[in-house]
């Protein structure tokens, strides 16, 4: 009878446990999700200086608007 006794807290538990990975997990995904923010804010901003550049460039060579 003691066996059902221990299974009590282990199955009130399990929950909890499910719980506190799934949260655990979400963090996670979240601070990927902001480091890829950045990769993709810093790799947006080259590609604008590059047109930029790619505009004076261009207007100083004479290429065509």
């Amino acid at each position: 009878m003691p066996a059902p006794a221990a299974e009590t807290p282990n199955s009130s538990q399990q929950p909890e446990q499910q719980i506190l990975a799934v949260a655990r997990e979400v963090q996670n995904q979240q601070v990927a999700i902001a480091e890829n923010q950045a990769k993709i804010e810093a790799k947006v901003a080259a590609i604008a200086e590059n047109l930029r550049l790619s505009r004076i460039y261009s207007s100083r060579g004479g290429g065509g608007k």
